[in-house]
């Protein structure tokens, strides 16, 4: 029905079976991956105190992982909590999208179920920045102030700088017809910027945001640009679709907030981004569809839970789940043995040594798992460190006091993997620069 009946039983019901779905999917697959490991290390470092870009390299705007840290700090740093976190934000998405869109929001939500396993991938920033994108089309729609409406894109800024900066294009639309209009939406628009360039500079932390956060985009783009893909042919698809829309509503703002949205897909044009974005682009699409009939909304939830289940089962089998997890932090997680296995003989080598840096996949979970500070070896993607990033991480090897041990993993060494963002060749240079100590089937520990 209409907009005030969304609180009724049956839509809440379907709402709870909706976030126990996707907390279900995170939950058995989210741990898997390593964005999310990484996303849920940024929250957990600053509810530690520490201050992103100075204490540790993160290359997107830092709002998200502030606003995720604030569960931390009231519940603990367990990687449940940040799940459930999570999956409330996306679940209050949903009910953003039923106030816009009323019933024909069931279709997006079989969208997202569809796509479950890779939207439960989207915990983190990329969350933050869908939400404020929709955020942004609910003001448009209902004609909110242009104060807030500039003030949710600083906060998109502030989110993700790459879509942010592109979403802040469309309002170009209004320059001609109502200047007022634009410059209340710059004066939204700057008090979250100027909140956040304040902090940067009482934290001593704006040259590394910018070198991090813009310069090193440069950097990002060579290391991870694509070359013609599945996921590239699908985007040009969608792409093309958007750009119909837009023809047919040319007074409609809400195609070019969407045309803009794109952005989140370029340079890796991966299905994990073609998710997110078709994910919005479907806000435009449930225009030219009808109402949706209450079977198949039962067989569609069934179907998605289902479809959950199956593919939970395969990662369980695949990956060679472990439950409960030795781990803390991780101990109520399904957890893939190959990393279970790596904490724990990491942990014996290390447990009576003063300064140990691990070069691999598992550097954020063993230094949850002990409660310590993360730092710029944690995330070792290339990319990840500014513009020329190999020269400081050679100068912060450099600095390191000596005999401080390095456990190098071999699986992210050896990977030929197309997508393998290791930075290898820092690690050449740490092997190059230190002392061989032993090795074993998974990893190579060297000292300075």
């Amino acid at each position: 029905m209409l907009i005030h009946k969304i609180f009724n039983k049956e839509n809440i019901k379907y709402l709870i079976i909706f976030a126990v779905i996707l907390l279900f999917a995170s939950y058995l697959g989210g741990v898997l991956d390593l964005d999310v490991v990484w996303n849920y290390g940024f929250s957990y470092a600053i509810s530690r105190g520490e201050v992103p870009y100075r204490d540790f390299n993160m290359v997107v705007t830092p709002l998200y992982s502030f606003i995720m840290a604030i569960p931390f700090l009231l519940f603990g740093h367990n990687l449940i909590v940040y799940l459930i976190a999570n999956s409330l934000v996306f679940t209050l998405l949903i009910y953003l999208l039923f106030k816009l869109y009323h019933d024909k929001t069931w279709y997006i939500v079989f969208l997202s179920l569809i796509f479950i396993y890779f939207l439960s991938r989207v915990f983190g920033y990329n969350l933050g920045i869908l939400f404020c994108y929709f955020l942004l089309i609910y003001c448009e729609k209902e004609n909110k102030s242009d104060y807030l409406i500039g003030f949710i894109l600083g906060c998109a800024l502030l989110t993700k700088q790459s879509v942010g900066l592109c979403l802040l294009l469309p309002n170009l639309f209004y320059l001609k017809k109502d200047i007022k209009k634009i410059l209340k939406r710059i004066i939204g628009f700057l008090i979250p910027i100027s909140i956040l360039l304040i902090y940067l500079i009482l934290t001593n932390s704006l040259y590394p945001f910018i070198d991090l956060c813009f310069l090193g985009m440069f950097d990002f783009a060579k290391d991870n640009g694509q070359i013609i893909t599945l996921g590239f042919v699908i985007s040009v698809v969608l792409l093309i679709l958007n750009i119909i829309y837009i023809c047919k509503n040319k007074k409609d703002i809400t195609g070019y907030y969407c045309l803009a949205f794109f952005s989140i897909i370029v340079p890796l044009f991966d299905f994990f981004h073609v998710a997110i974005f078709l994910f919005a682009l479907s806000t435009l699409l449930v225009n030219y569809v009808p109402l949706i009939n209450k079977k198949i909304l039962y067989i569609s939830l069934i179907s998605a839970l289902l479809f959950t289940l199956f593919f939970a089962c395969l990662d369980a089998f695949e990956w060679n789940i472990n439950y409960p997890s030795g781990i803390h932090n991780f101990e109520y997680f399904p957890m893939n043995k190959y990393y279970e296995e790596q904490y724990k003989k990491i942990s014996q080598f290390t447990h009576d040594k003063e300064k140990v840096v691990v070069l691999g996949n598992s550097a954020y979970i063993y230094k949850i798992a002990h409660e310590e500070d993360i730092d710029y070896f944690d995330l070792l993607n290339r990319g990840n460190y500014g513009y020329h990033g190999l020269e400081k991480l050679k100068k912060k090897y450099q600095i390191l006091p000596n005999d401080t041990y390095f456990i190098i993993e071999k699986n992210p060494l050896v990977s030929k993997a197309k997508r393998n963002q290791f930075y290898k060749e820092f690690v050449y240079y740490v092997m190059d620069n230190s002392s061989f100590v032993k090795e074993n089937t998974e990893y190579l520990i060297y000292q300075k």
